[in-house]
């Protein structure tokens, strides 16, 4: 893990603060920290760092020039060339006796090169070299960051000295956690249990989306899942992760990669997006945007496999900055009256603040309190997923509400609000599986208004509206809700019913036919009496049960029958029954 310097090492030791001592009777300690109690804490003020110029760094380091590193400090944009940046501090062990173990780890994964010069009081100066530019094996510790453990000794210190050399333009990262050995263990193990459960719980929800997506033939779910999936690739490489379980050996995969996995997960959101707010009908302007930023981002992939990772890494982030705006297209959309886009919004806007802290360099400006900015932004991706993923199941159960009342529409007689003869079918055979498991026979009732076409002449076809309207809700008051009662058509209707016997089923068609008798319909200036004819036919009895042609044949025969002796009765098929006195 750490390598002691031979005289090769020490001239270039002294080459490195000959600077320093020029000009100055003696070098500027560094500032110091005591770890006797040491825990856990980041590495800060009275922490120092300094920027150098890659090319001006062969000189050495000016000490005077070192400055306190502050949380504003840790995030460093390096535009053009390369940059070198410099920490120093003094580890003091005051405990007399016990010497101290401490970790000292890096938070982000990718860093290009970075040198730990450690000098223990009284001891010759040690070199370790980490980098993400080798395979994970050769790192002196597994961890899915640079890390490195030290010993200081009792009632003594180490001086280190931490340089990061970054060689392409991106973002610098100074962020460090200093440990003791047991803690920084504990803290890997919460870590990696934590890690588990993410990227199972996300994984799961990628699955499902796929699943659903092949299932129901939903391209929105496809889209969802390769976001989804896209989305937790990119956290498991941001995370270091992927480099030390999934592909140890890939190194440029693994520093270049993620900008091509941040591309397609842009990609994949504003293709749901388009397809989940149905753009192209509602926001036609906006789909053409959404569609043009789409084929700049796959413009970007193209960029990246023929080299040029510095465009793909501006677009990249900028693809991923863009999406913030779907919250206000799914705002617009939640307005014009899609309700399930208010799931869409909270998810957008759940992933905008997620962004503040899961891209480089707006981790320690947002959080505060001790929270782990890399645990804080996996669940916030997390919750997006989850408000995603009802966002769209919201969206099925709406086409599917859409597709039962286009349904129920279709099988609905608009006039009186019964079923239509459709439903008649559908009908017979539930009530056969019914009378299959209670036994309870199964009855049809047709029925027909007497002179129905002399009230439309006599009073208009407005007023035989109203007619047929106050015989739908006599049928509807008087049978159960288990029933079905269905205009047949003209001032033809139909019950299906269950009843013990027929001598009941008989009783309430003709309870039926006597209140509507007894009860005219107002409308407007006018008194409308009327009767009704009905024929009723057994269609499943303990004898047998009859198919639904026969059935309606029965009873269209029990019903001319009963027109025959006179109307205003009730005839039960292949019985002789006397009809009942006419009503003035």
């Amino acid at each position: 893990m750490q390598r002691r310097w031979g005289t090769g090492a020490w001239l270039a030791w002294l080459a490195l603060l000959l600077p320093c001592v020029v000009g100055h009777a003696r070098p500027s300690e560094p500032p110091v920290l005591d770890i006797q109690q040491l825990d856990t804490r980041p590495l800060r003020a009275p922490v120092e760092f300094f920027v150098a110029s890659a090319y001006s760094a062969a000189g050495g380091v000016p000490e005077a020039d070192f400055q306190p590193l502050t949380e504003a400090d840790l995030n460093q944009v390096v535009a053009t060339g390369g940059r070198i940046y410099w920490l120093r501090v003094r580890l003091r062990n005051a405990d007399p006796l016990q010497p101290r173990s401490w970790v000292l780890r890096h938070q982000t994964p990718q860093v290009h090169r970075l040198t730990a010069f450690l000098v223990d009081e009284g001891g010759q100066p040690q070199r370790t070299l980490l980098t993400d530019r080798v395979p994970f094996a050769q790192r002196p510790l597994d961890y899915r960051t640079l890390a490195l453990a030290h010993t200081t000794a009792a009632a003594s210190h180490t001086d280190v000295y931490l340089r990061l050399d970054y060689d392409r333009p991106g973002l610098a990262n100074l962020d460090f956690t200093l440990s003791s050995q047991e803690r920084f263990q504990a803290q890997a193990r919460a870590e990696y249990y934590g890690f588990g459960l993410y990227v199972g719980m996300m994984l799961t929800l990628v699955v499902s989306a796929l699943a659903i997506a092949w299932l129901l033939r939903q391209p929105n779910y496809l889209y969802l899942g390769l976001f989804l999936l896209a989305g937790t690739l990119a956290w498991v490489m941001r995370s270091g992760l992927a480099f030390q379980f999934l592909w140890p050996e890939a190194v440029v995969w693994h520093n270049e990669g993620i900008h091509l996995v941040y591309l397609l997960a842009a990609v994949s959101a504003s293709q749901f997006s388009r397809g989940f707010l149905k753009t192209r009908l509602h926001f036609p302007r906006t789909d053409r945007v959404l569609l043009a930023g789409q084929l700049l981002l796959l413009a970007g992939v193209v960029a990246w496999l023929v080299g040029y990772y510095l465009p793909v890494f501006w677009l990249a982030h900028a693809g991923l900055v863009a999406l913030v705006g779907l919250a206000l297209l799914g705002y617009g959309a939640y307005r014009k009256g899609q309700r399930f886009a208010r799931w869409f919004v909270l998810a957008w806007l759940c992933y905008g603040y997620g962004l503040l802290v899961y891209l480089p360099g707006s981790g320690a400006a947002v959080l505060t309190g001790g929270v782990p900015w890399l645990q804080f932004a996996q669940w916030t991706t997390a919750l997006q997923a989850l408000l995603l993923m009802v966002a769209l199941s919201e969206r099925l159960l709406g086409w599917d509400l859409e597709r039962r009342q286009a349904l129920r529409l279709a099988h609905q007689d608009a006039l009186t609000g019964l079923g239509n003869r459709r439903v008649i079918p559908q009908a017979l055979d539930n009530l056969r599986n019914q009378f299959e498991q209670t036994g309870l026979p199964v009855f049809l009732l047709l029925i027909d208004l007497d002179h129905f076409r002399g009230i439309n002449d006599s009073y208009g076809r407005e007023a035989g509206d109203a007619v047929l309207q106050a015989l739908a809700g006599l049928l509807i008051r008087v049978c159960r809700p288990e029933d079905v009662c269905v205009r047949y058509g003209g001032g033809e209707f139909a019950v299906l019913l269950q009843a013990p016997d027929q001598e009941v089923a008989l009783d309430i068609a003709n309870r039926i036919r006597r209140e509507f008798a007894d009860t005219a319909t107002r409308y407007q200036h006018h008194k409308i009496g009327h009767t009704l004819t009905a024929g009723l036919t057994t269609v499943c009895s303990s004898v047998a049960c009859i198919p639904g042609n026969q059935a309606i044949q029965e009873a269209a025969t029990a019903l001319s029958d009963a027109k025959s002796a006179g109307r205003n009765c009730c005839r039960v098929f292949g019985r002789d029954i006397t009809p009942l006195p006419q009503q003035a």
